[in-house]
């Protein structure tokens, strides 16, 4: 077996990371019943989004697992499509997407 060097290992967890975000990523674009539960009128849902993301927490350690969640938070953020005014302020979307996904 090759020995791994270090930047091969850290080339290996970014690309890791970054498959897991994009599986994440897909699953958030998924809104049918079977990956999606509503459970609140005004929000809450149970959803398989985080699926990914604790096996990536789960092989990974937090060197690489806490920004690739961050970064996740930021992209479902995009990928809902709300303006940060609509949402209720930059506070709001920190709190709801960025520091939910990344804690």
């Amino acid at each position: 077996m090759i020995k791994k060097t270090n930047t091969a290992k850290n080339i290996h967890s970014l690309c890791e990371a970054a498959v897991f975000v994009a599986f994440a990523a897909v699953l958030a674009l998924l809104k049918f019943p079977p990956f999606r539960i509503d459970l609140w009128i005004f929000g809450g849902s149970i959803d398989f989004v985080m699926l990914p993301l604790f096996i990536m927490c789960w092989r990974l350690d937090m060197k690489w697992s806490f920004p690739a969640c961050f970064v996740f938070g930021v992209v479902k953020f995009l990928i809902t499509g709300d303006s940060i005014a609509a949402y209720g302020g930059m506070i709001a979307v920190l709190l709801d997407y960025i520091l939910a996904y990344g804690v």
